[in-house]
């Protein structure tokens, strides 16, 4: 997969590639060019722009007081609490008045400013950065390795589920793709339950409510990650033919499986480039099935049932299809397991019934 960035270097531009090559994608290409070229270069590579923070357009940015870094952290789901701290060590180096987060950034500002410094030929100075800034964040894995055995995850945290299908059998989603969604991104989430879970047991009784608020909205987050992300890998391994009770029910809901399918495709289009997640959820308030949209892991309807579950982050389908999502969704269609849909369509009526009764 292609990456492009601005040409001139930092601390947040080194740091990217490195996180990236390490924990998304092992086969990962980077272009560096001028500010004003990205998005045409990123048009034409087919590459997914990043760090360019004059350009609302590019997605992975500063967000706020937050680094780039950071923003892949988030969107890719890479919970490891090691890998978070670095992240503060890298914006503090990064961003100017974020120094107070990690006072450790100094270091590795100080090191990526000598490297600039040391040599006039733009390319060898980014050899010599990356070089180092990876030196750099083996050394801050090493030092943060203590505090990552105190943090592992609790007895009785998300048990990790298997794949339910053989990821070299699927139509279109590779197995490298598969493999590396369902042991980073879905058992990530899952590992960081264990991990708030101890870290709320352990607050004292006069712990400030921002840490408890804290807390809970990570373990919210990280609890519907592991849910969805269950929902989506169960409802993967089929043949794409819809059958049985679901047939018949978005028949009647959406006047045709026809229509229903395109509802769903636009649905999930519209969350192409970005992040969320695209749901046929069966609202236990009416008793029918909507195409919902969950920006993230606490949006979403209220009270129901997901009966299909399409994961439009990109880290879902940007080693196969790079930006294209719309031959992403396609290849999503064709290895639909209807037969679960159909389980959890009966389930979800079971629910509805005893809750009308």
């Amino acid at each position: 997969m292609k990456w492009v960035t601005r040409k001139n270097i930092k601390v947040d531009r080194v740091a990217c590639p490195w996180l990236i090559r390490r924990f998304i994608d092992a086969d990962a290409e980077f272009l560096f060019v001028e500010e004003a070229q990205l998005l045409d270069v990123a048009a034409r590579e087919g590459a997914i722009p990043f760090d360019a923070p004059r350009l609302p357009a590019v997605k992975l940015n500063h967000r706020a007081e937050r680094c780039t870094f950071e923003a892949f952290i988030e969107d890719y789901h890479l919970n490891e609490t090691g890998l978070r701290l670095l992240a503060l060590i890298v914006r503090a180096a990064d961003i100017k008045g974020q120094e107070h987060v990690a006072p450790e950034g100094l270091g590795l500002r100080a090191i990526a400013d000598g490297c600039q410094a040391i040599s006039s030929d733009k390319e060898e100075c980014m050899n010599r950065r990356r070089l180092l800034t990876t030196a750099f964040a083996g050394a801050a894995a090493s030092m943060l390795r203590p505090e990552l055995e105190a943090q592992a995850p609790a007895a009785g945290g998300w048990p990790i589920k298997p794949l339910p299908f053989d990821p070299k059998k699927l139509k279109g989603l590779s197995e490298k793709l598969i493999v590396s969604h369902h042991d980073n991104n879905y058992a990530g989430a899952a590992r960081r339950i264990g991990q708030i879970q101890q870290m709320l047991a352990g607050l004292p009784n006069n712990a400030p409510g921002f840490q408890i608020k804290g807390l809970r909205m990570e373990e919210l987050i990280a609890t519907n990650s592991a849910i969805l992300h269950e929902e989506y890998f169960g409802n993967l391994g089929g043949d794409g033919k819809a059958s049985g009770t679901v047939q018949q029910a978005l028949s009647a809901d959406f006047g045709g499986l026809d229509k229903w399918e395109q509802s769903f495709r636009a649905t999930s289009n519209a969350l192409g480039g970005g992040s969320g997640w695209a749901i046929l959820n069966f609202n236990l308030r009416d008793g029918k099935l909507h195409n919902y949209i969950a920006f993230d892991h606490t949006d979403n309807v209220a009270f129901g049932r997901p009966i299909l579950v399409n994961d439009m982050f990109e880290h879902a389908y940007h080693m196969d299809y790079g930006a294209n999502a719309a031959m992403y969704i396609d290849a999503f269609m064709q290895n639909i397991n209807w037969d679960e849909c159909n389980r959890r369509l009966e389930e979800a009526k079971k629910m509805y019934a005893s809750l009308r009764g």
